[in-house]
């Protein structure tokens, strides 16, 4: 079974393939170049649509299974700040499976930077953890989640 992943960034690609290894064992999970999409921190809707755009992606690329991951804002009415949370979506071209991970504040100015430049490979989880999550993670445990709803 060959399983992509559409994206660029290793720290995704890494977190599916531990959790396809656990999941799917056997399978082969491929990098595949991610579509266009804005640039810039998605916010709310825009998460899950560009989890969506990647997964749809791979599976053009004749994936049995596609995987986006999508990090963003979530904002809840009354928060002080919005939420940053990655987002899983797997789709085998008839059924989807999603999931997040979790999530925590983000201050309001970092929201408006590039978050990548300023957090680094392990993402902005590292950062203000400590170092005790890393990304990885976080989209391992999304992604064990969203997978498992194909099982």
């Amino acid at each position: 079974m060959r399983i992509g992943v559409a994206t660029e960034n290793e720290a995704k690609l890494q977190g599916v393939a531990e959790a396809v290894a656990l999941l799917f064992p056997g399978a082969r999970v491929v990098r595949i170049p991610p579509p266009e999409l804005p640039r810039g921190l998605p916010r709310n809707g825009e998460v899950l649509a560009g989890a969506r755009a990647r997964a749809q992606r791979a599976l053009e690329e004749g994936c049995e299974i596609g995987v986006g991951v999508e990090s963003g804002l979530v904002g809840f009415p009354g928060a002080p700040s919005s939420l940053l949370l990655t987002l899983v979506l797997v789709s085998d071209g008839e059924k989807e499976g999603w999931a997040t991970s979790a999530a925590f504040p983000l201050p309001t100015e970092l929201a408006s930077g590039d978050l990548g430049r300023i957090t680094g490979p392990d993402g902005a989880v590292a950062r203000f953890s400590r170092g005790h999550i890393r990304r990885k993670e976080l989209v391992k445990e999304a992604a064990l989640l969203a997978l498992s709803q194909l099982l």
